[in-house]
Parts: C-alpha cells; structure tokens; sequence
C-alpha cells in the first residue's frame, strides 16, 4: 500500500539531568537536556539498586564529585532521595571494597613469570594501581581532589573478569588550599601501596608463595618524593616507573635506552661496581640456547663473543638478545622467549640498571636525536 500522509517522523533524544525525588509530596524534579550528550545506557537500570545512607552534610562534597566527574574510575551518582533528615544515594553498581579485593588476590599480587619469590605486582595489580592514579588524574584535571583516599574507602566493580577501581568516600579538607590537597592525595596513594607491602608480607608469612615487593615499595618512594611544583604532570610521569613495565617495556628500554647508556663511562662504571646485577662469570649459564646462538650471529657479523667476565658485557647480551630475538634458531625452531629467560634468572636487572641513569628521559633521548 502506498503511504499518501507524508509524515515524517523524528526520533527525539534527551536526557533527565540531577533527577531528585521528594518523599512527602511525591513527586521529582530534574532538567531536560535536548539533545542528549552521551549515548544513554539504558541496560544500566536492569542493575539492581545500590544504596548509601549519607546522614553527614559534609557528604554534599562527595556527592557533588560523583554527579560532576564522569570518568570511570569514580564511583557515579545515579539519582538522590530527600528522605526525612538524610539523603538516600543510588549509584552505579560495585562489587566490594578494594582492600578485600587485594586480600582476597593474596600470592595472586605476583607475576608467577619467574621462580619464587614472584615479583609484584602481576598485570591484575598494575591494572588497578593505574586506574587508581587515572581517576585521581581526572580529579586534578577537574580542579578536585579526593581528600580521603585508601583502599578502605575505595570500591570496585568486577566487569567480565576484571576489576574496574571505583573511586568514593570522597572528603572537604577545611581551611587547606587545593594544590595542598592535590599533593596530600598522591601521598595517600603511597601510603596505599605500603599497605600492598604488608598484604605481601602477611602472604609471605603465612606459607604461600614468597613475594617481592622492591617494586611496589620503590614506587612508593617515587610518590612521597612528589613536591608541589610535580603535580602538574605526576600522574603522567610516575607511570614511565618500572611498577607499571611489561615484556614490551622491558624490550623497548634494552632495544632503544640500554645500547646509549652504554657509551657513558660513568653507566659503565656503575654497571661494573654493582654487586647484585649479575655473578661473574655470567656466561657460564647457556641462557636456553640464547648465548651460543648471540655469538653465533655477533660471529657471522665479525663481531668477538661477549666477555662473560665483565657486566657491562652482561648488558650488552641483554640488549643484543632483545634487539635481534627473531632471528635467533631457539627462538625460531622452540619458541623460547626472550624476556621470560631473562625473567627467570634476573628478576631485578632491569630495574637495577634503570635506576643507574635516573636522567635516561633527557640525557639519552637527547643523544638518540644527536645521532639521528
């Protein structure tokens, strides 16, 4: 049948903004905004309610910071009820604290990539300490702060497997000037990676899997070095910390940092006087294959075998192994990898030896761009 109305029909998005719902008259107000902003999820209503009671009037701030700061690392305010003295909260759904979730993890907190004690934190972990600093990093964007922060008072909510940090509880600090704040938050966050520490240590203790928390720990101090005129770009910059590496960092620092280093005599100096980087001789370890089938290729390049009596020379295999991996025969014909060989027997190298050029941001890229 051919249509003869000639309608045209519009589909009309909006979106209800600071719904409020009165209990003693009944009835809601809230503001129209047309057209719409984001994309409006409806599935989020088949979540069942979550309520908290908020009797404190100082909780208006943290209230305030859940409707004004979308990102997904703070807890959301979905809708407030005025109900008798008090305000009812609905917010989007969370599974439980944060600090549960950790004790809960337990050895879990390691990457089991290398022989005990595992080294923390595992990918779940690091996960989770950048969602922390990226909700904290949208708070500053904002001009907010936190003013509370713990894994106390922290939430998360398991989405498809994975925990998505929450967070909430958030607090006025009277009298204290906001860049103060700012900085006392990333203190916080210290201190909450201490508390990992000692989840770690109670683990340790209790005849689980030993962990290693150099890693956690030094981040930690990165974090309470932090002064006022840091803040600025410190949740961009403390994530280039080794805390946050994975095999793509590792080979990126051995591949591009590692071969320029190597060039200072100072580096060299010490790489040399380091007690803990490697045993001498190094070389007396076959590495999987991976040292017979370096000086094997640095011989087809008429280069001489490494010196397994000096650890700049351990270096040099390091980032050799790293640089040429595909086209190694035990790498091609079994599959061995790389970075979980070096893993496995030098847990700590890469950390030990970026922490030997603390200036690798400035001084080495500049020299990459001298020699391009």
């Amino acid at each position: 049948m051919e249509d003869t109305t000639n309608e045209v029909v519009h589909t009309l998005e909006y979106q209800l903004l600071h719904a409020c719902h009165y209990e003693e008259t009944m009835m809601a107000e809230s503001f129209l905004k047309m057209p719409s902003g984001p994309n409006f999820d409806h599935v989020q209503w088949n979540f069942p309610r979550l309520v908290m009671d908020l009797k404190d009037p100082d909780d208006l701030h943290c209230l305030t910071l859940m409707k004004t700061c979308a990102h997904k690392n703070i807890l959301q305010l979905k809708t407030v009820n005025v109900e008798g003295a008090h305000l009812v909260v609905w917010t989007e759904p969370y599974t439980g604290r944060l600090i549960d979730l950790l004790r809960k993890m337990k050895s879990n907190l390691g990457n089991p990539i290398c022989p005990p004690p595992w080294v923390v934190p595992s990918d779940v972990l690091q996960i989770i300490v950048d969602q922390v600093l990226d909700g904290m990093g949208q708070l500053r964007l904002d001009g907010k702060y936190h003013g509370n922060f713990s894994l106390e008072n922290t939430y998360y909510h398991m989405e498809s497997g994975k925990p998505i940090v929450k967070l909430a509880n958030f607090r006025v600090k009277k009298e204290a000037k906001l860049r103060q704040c700012q900085l006392e938050d990333v203190w916080d966050i210290a201190r909450a990676l201490d508390e990992i520490c000692v989840i770690a240590e109670e683990c340790t203790r209790t005849g689980r899997v030993p962990l290693d928390c150099y890693l956690v720990a030094d981040l930690s101090k990165k974090l309470k070095e932090v002064s006022l005129g840091d803040l600025v770009t410190v949740m961009k910059d403390i994530k280039k910390h080794s805390f946050f590496w994975g095999s793509y960092q590792r080979k990126r620092f051995f591949v591009c940092d590692l071969p320029f280093a190597l060039r200072s005599s100072d580096f060299k100096k010490d790489v040399e006087a380091s007690s803990t980087l490697c045993t001498i001789p190094w070389d007396t370890d076959p590495y999987s294959g991976l040292l017979q089938d370096m000086n094997q290729y640095r011989a087809l390049h008429k280069k001489h075998a490494y010196d397994g009596s000096k650890k700049t020379g351990f270096c040099s295999f390091c980032s050799g192994l790293y640089s040429h991996e595909f086209e190694l025969p035990v790498v091609q014909n079994r599959r061995v990898c790389v970075d979980k060989v070096l893993q496995q027997r030098h847990r700590k190298a890469c950390f030990e030896m970026v922490g030997m050029m603390p200036d690798r941001e400035t001084k080495y890229m500049l020299s990459k761009k001298e020699a391009a």
